[in-house]
């Protein structure tokens, strides 16, 4: 329409034109056509123009309605992913407490620090669920943390934080990242039917996933603004249970996410800018009253909701867990303002214009030529009035007035004569302006050459100003100001020059300038900035002040003063100004890099050529603030160093102390003035030292060392001290600076430290550095008198059970006493030695062949003597190993290991005995290490094998799985019984590699079995305690089974009753993170070592396998039978399956098969076989008779 519109206007003026002409053409009253054709004109274009403006407008309002919804589209969806992204984080935390099982207070940090770096949660907590008799050991175990103070809280009536009451259970905020800002909601444990958190609290536990509170204000929070909580439940076990009631009673906690609704909003539009919108977020789940969450308003002064304008709304509905929120939004007049198209404003004013200018054409067209014949005769009258009037301003004007035509006058006023001295007209015309002038200008140019060059410019370029030099007929100079015009002239254009005589305001000028530069002269030697001002803008400055500001002086002239000052500081600076104050102020100024520095400003009124100017003095005072934040920061470090700093004058009196001195010396400072540093002084420094002292301060000018002191309250400490002498200008003393540090602290950890470095830290006993130093010397004295020494290897018999079984801190105990009882037994010149663990060394002097068995004697029988240990009898015994000097070797290295030796023979004879060093035992110590060096190099190189002995049913005898055994096919040696290496390999830490390449065997063959066809198999693989305290165990086996594309069933580790005693939080860690890849834990020779029901429960197992030694006798010892008993009601009352290893007769079987055991291994099924031959049993249904030529049953070789 728009465009269509303006065609029809265009056509419209055209044929008000063609109106016009023929108006024209008929010559009605001038007036009358015209004033009729401009009103029809007027009258069709504007009502054209209200129609265009009409149609833009509406595009205007449909564009501005649909850049509105993209907007708030886009704005609210980021909203939305903020929010939902957090409910993510939060799950993940979840589920790394679910795969994780117990996660310590550094771990949660350590998970969660990432999170909420890049997610807007107020906190992370984890919350969780503790009973009634907990409590205690709940916040007892948080103050052990380091969390003083902690205690279960809740809110009492009148909402302070108060100690929470008795109830069944609670649930704390015993975790809580960040702890800054959030330090009062740690321990925070309302009840669980508190109106808001209780509700979302109890959902999520019934439910099993997220829930949502109401708006909430946060217990740590100071005003009202609103959070909400996402509670995610944990379950004991991992995931949740589908029933609810299970979930009820398995739930372990919470992982609690707060958001701070402000804060989530505020970092999405910290990347995504509100764009001028009003954003609402509310929860339709709550009632009306508490729906509003939030209301974001942008920051600008035009930012309230827009008045009078159609309204704009949008709406998001969207499920926030188990909530249903809302985000809507709404323009502001800025958001309007800014995306509206105006442009369509313009039509109306656009259209009147075009139409008035059409009107206004044929107005002119039709009366011009009339107006235009009365113009000619007009204008003929006016030019001879013109030429007359010329005529008069020529001869009567005030300046001398000359005509110029080829460089000569033509023609001049009567103030010409006057101003050269002329009697007639005659006397001028004919000169040239050279002639009349001096030889030269005052510029030291020729007038001729200057008076050329002026005449051809002003006729080239135009008029021409200039000040010039003449001289009258009588000789005398004078200045003139000359404007030269060309005017035409009979055809040809000619030169009018106008002359006023100037030579009394050059003369002015001449005085005036002479003062000028006099006062600059002052000006610019000041070395403060002055600046002459007028309203604000600089007529002048001197350089000082472009210097200090930074810039060229002619960039200051005409510049606005207060751009000299930082932005901050201009409206102050501008009220002074308008003020007129005189009185001195400071400011920050502004040079032109950008840089800020003070200054001090005055500033007064004052007369400037002739009008009333502002002159402000500026003077850069940054040396003076750096004077004085030296001096503030000189009494700073005085009063707040911790060291402490005595100042005297040069007869050595106090003149000052600072707060650590007195803190240190227990003198205030009102009791040490004009007192000598004397009164602190101590019998610990002679009189010698002091004068020292003084004589290098005099001499060096300082001195630095250690001495005591004595307090006010008579006790003593030591000092590091410097005195440095203080000399003013003139060279004279004028006082003593001491800065003492108290180090008595550190003196005595220092004699601590040595302690500790000779001294065993828990039985006080010399450690081998001081046994070896003591050895040294003993064997020094031994060989110059000629004499025998006896070193003694001392190791207490199955310490480990003690620390087992009644804890690491009881069998310190014991270690103690232990050392005790030895001290008791030698001599003062004898040393004995805590090497680390059990371990202790006794250096004999002077004991030979014949003391040293005497000595182990008498350890041995004193060992006999039980220890009391935490209310217990405990008979501990002890092996020796003896080594003599010089039989057994003759340094301290050999004389230890030779011992060790002999102390490693009799733990093989069976404990609780003494054996001296022979030389064959060096034998089977180089045996082992060959063998060690052979089966590290069998691992590399392929000599080892698995085999594999089936697992039956007892039931029917099919096969269930199998178990994996190692085997070494040594190429000189033939097979090595495993019961030989597996040893070798634990001592010395090859068990782990051994294990690995168990594994990997075990995985490949069960991938060949798989790709031939063969039915799926699991395999039990024994591995060593080691394993399952590598961190890495879990990742090895997972990359393996992956590797191989096999299931976790396909594997069941077994492990020792020991290992799960020795392993700690590492094994137990380990252990679960197995449970939850699915591979299945069995405890091999259950009942064989030291057996603890408590972790048959907390632990992950699968199974127990009955040792074979309780297998063997079933049929004949009563007890075996209902040892094996017990074990299968056990274990199936703990929901495991139960294995009996051994078994090598029908009725071992038939015994078993009535006590309920589930699977059996052992001869009567099968011996172990290599892979090939055990294929066989995949096709088999019921037991197969041992085959022909294996070995003798009742012997079970040992696993890899």
């Amino acid at each position: 329409m728009g465009a269509l519109g303006l065609a029809v206007l265009a056509s419209l003026l055209g044929g008000v034109w063609v109106f016009g002409r023929a108006a024209h053409a008929a010559k009605p009253p001038a007036a009358a056509a015209a004033w009729g054709a401009a009103a029809l004109t007027v009258l069709i274009g504007l009502t054209l123009t209200a129609g265009v403006f009409m149609e833009f407008r509406q595009r205007s309002q449909e564009a501005l309605e649909r850049r509105f919804q993209s907007v708030a589209l886009e704005r609210s969806q980021a909203i939305v992913e903020e929010f939902k992204g957090g409910l993510r984080e939060l799950d993940a935390v979840r589920r790394f407490y679910n795969i994780s099982g117990g996660v310590s207070r550094s771990a949660f940090h350590q998970f969660v620090a990432p999170i909420l770096e890049y997610h807007q949660f107020q906190a992370l907590e984890w919350i969780p669920r503790v009973a009634r008799e907990q409590r205690a050991d709940v916040e007892a175990a948080a103050r052990q943390d380091g969390l003083a103070g902690f205690q279960f809280t809740e809110r009492d009536s009148e909402g302070r934080l108060v100690p929470a009451g008795e109830r069944d259970e609670y649930f704390p905020v015993y975790y809580l990242e960040p702890y800054a800002g959030n330090e009062a909601a740690l321990g925070y444990s309302p009840d669980s039917l508190h109106p808001s958190r209780g509700a979302a609290l109890l959902q999520a536990w019934d439910s099993g996933q997220l829930a949502l509170t109401e708006r909430y204000v946060l217990v740590q929070e100071s005003d009202r603004r609103f959070s909400v909580l996402a509670f995610a439940p944990v379950y004991h076990g991992g995931e949740a249970p589908r029933d609810a009631e299970e979930r009820r009673q398995r739930l372990k906690g919470f992982v609690l996410g707060v958001f701070r609704i402000s804060d989530v909003i505020a970092s999405v539009f910290a990347y995504h800018p509100s764009a001028g919108l009003v954003m609402e977020v509310s929860d339709l789940s709550a009632p009306l009253e508490r729906q509003p969450l939030y209301t974001w308003n942008p920051s600008r002064p035009d930012a309230e909701p827009v008045v009078g304008h159609p309204p704009l709304r949008y709406r998001q509905d969207f499920a926030m867990a188990n909530r249903v929120w809302r985000i809507e939004a709404r323009p502001t007049a800025a958001f309007i303002a800014d995306n509206t198209d105006r442009s369509y404003r313009w039509m109306p004013a656009g259209g009147a214009l075009l139409t008035f200018l059409a009107a206004l054409y044929l107005f002119t067209v039709i009366s011009q030529r009339r107006r235009a014949e009365q113009l000619v005769a007009a204008r003929t009258a006016e030019l001879r009035e013109s030429e007359q009037l010329f005529r008069s301003i020529f001869e009567k004007g005030g300046d001398g007035a000359l005509l110029i035509d080829d460089g000569r006058f033509i023609d001049c006023n009567e103030r010409v004569l006057t101003l050269f001295g002329a009697t007639s007209r005659e006397q001028v015309v004919a000169f040239r302006p050279a002639d009349l002038s001096p030889k030269r200008q005052p510029d030291g140019r020729s007038s001729i050459e200057k008076a050329r060059e002026l005449t051809a410019a002003a006729l080239q370029e135009g008029d021409q100003r200039f000040e010039w030099l003449h001289r009258r007929f009588g000789g005398a100079e004078f200045w003139v100001e000359v404007q030269l015009t060309a005017i035409p002239w009979h055809g040809r254009r000619i030169l009018y020059a106008a002359c006023r005589d100037i030579s009394q305001r050059k003369r002015a000028e001449e005085a005036l300038r002479e003062s000028e530069e006099r006062l600059r002269t002052l000006h610019e030697a000041a070395s403060s900035g002055m600046v002459i001002h007028e309203n604000g803008l600089i007529l002048e400055c001197n350089q000082s002040l472009a210097d200090m500001a930074g810039w060229p002086v002619g960039r200051l002239v005409g510049m606005n003063c207060l751009l000299l000052f930082a932005p901050e500081w201009r409206e102050l600076v501008k009220q002074y100004l308008v003020d007129d104050a005189t009185k001195a102020y400071e400011a920050e100024g502004l040079r032109e890099d950008g840089s800020v520095y003070p200054l001090e400003i005055r500033s007064k009124n004052s007369a400037y050529q002739g009008r009333s100017v502002r002159v402000t003095e500026f003077r850069d005072i940054t040396e003076q603030r750096r004077a004085e934040e030296r001096q503030r920061l000189a009494t700073a470090v005085f009063e707040t160093v911790r060291e402490s700093i005595v100042v005297t004058d040069a007869a050595n009196n106090i003149v000052a102390v600072n707060p650590a001195f007195s803190a240190l010396s227990g003198y205030a400072e009102a009791e040490v003035l004009g007192q000598n540093p004397r009164l602190l002084k101590s019998e610990r420094q002679s009189e010698s030292d002091y004068a020292a002292m003084w004589q290098a301060v005099a001499t060096k000018g300082l001195w630095q060392g250690e001495f005591w002191n004595r307090r006010k309250d008579g006790g003593l400490y030591l000092v590091l001290a410097t005195i440095n002498q203080v000399w003013n200008a003139a060279g004279e003393l004028t006082y003593y600076i001491s800065i003492a540090t108290d180090i008595t602290e550190q003196k005595q950890a220092e004699q601590r430290i040595e302690h500790l470095a000779y001294y065993d830290a828990l039985t006080d006993l010399p450690n081998r550095t001081l046994l070896a130093q003591r050895a040294e010397l003993a064997l020094a004295l031994a060989a110059r008198r000629d004499e025998e020494l006896a070193l003694l290897f001392l190791d207490l018999d199955r310490f480990k059970e003690v620390n087992d079984s009644l804890g690491h801190a009881e069998g310190d105990t014991l270690l103690v006493q232990v050392a005790t009882r030895l001290k008791s037994l030698l001599r003062n010149s004898d040393t004995v030695c805590r090497l680390g663990g059990d371990e202790f060394v006794l250096l004999l002097p002077d004991a030979g062949r014949d003391g040293a068995p005497k000595v182990a004697d008498k350890i041995l029988a004193a060992f006999r003597e039980p220890f009391t240990v935490a209310g217990h009898s405990l008979r501990v015994t002890v092996s020796v190993g003896a080594a003599l000097y010089p039989h057994d070797g003759i340094t301290f290295d050999d004389l230890l290991k030779n011992a060790d030796t002999a102390l490693y023979r009799a733990k093989q004879e069976g404990r609780n005995t003494q054996v001296s060093y022979a030389r064959e035992m060096n034998v089977a110590a180089f045996e082992r290490l060959v063998l060690e060096s052979e089966l590290r190099k069998a691992i590399e190189c392929g000599q080892l094998v698995a085999y594999f002995q089936p697992k039956v049913y007892l039931s029917d005898g099919r096969l269930a799985g199998a178990e994996a055994l190692v085997r070494w096919l040594h190429p000189e040696r033939g097979l090595i019984s495993p019961g030989f290496f597996i040893p070798v390999a634990e001592a010395s830490g090859l068990i782990v590699a051994l294990g690995d390449w168990m594994l990997e065997a075990v995985c490949r063959q069960l991938a060949a079995w798989r790709e031939a066809g063969f039915p799926p198999l699991t395999v039990a693989v024994n591995l060593a305690a080691r394993h399952f305290r590598d961190l890495e165990c879990v990742g090895r086996i997972q990359n393996l089974l992956a590797a191989h594309d096999l299931p976790p069933q396909a594997l069941e580790l077994e492990l020792t009753e020991s290992t799960l005693l020795d392993g700690g939080a590492r094994t137990t860690e380990t252990l679960l993170a197995l449970q939850h890849l699915g591979i299945g834990l069995a405890i091999d020779d259950f009942g064989t070592g030291y057996s603890s029901l408590g972790y048959l429960k907390r632990l992950p197992i699968t199974a127990l396998k009955i040792d074979q030694s309780f297998v063997r006798d079933l049929v004949t010892d009563t007890d075996d039978r209902v040892l094996a008993a017990t074990i299968v009601n056990l274990s199936h009352s703990l929901g495991l399956g139960v294995v009996a290893e051994g078994v090598e007769t029908e009725e071992q079987r038939r015994i078993l098969l009535e006590q309920g055991c589930d699977f059996a291994q052992g001869y009567l099924f099968g011996p172990p076989v290599p892979a090939e031959r055990f294929v066989g049993w995949f096709g088999g249904d019921t037991v197969r008779p041992q085959p022909v030529g294996e070995a003798a049953p009742g012997v079970r070789p040992a696993s890899g």
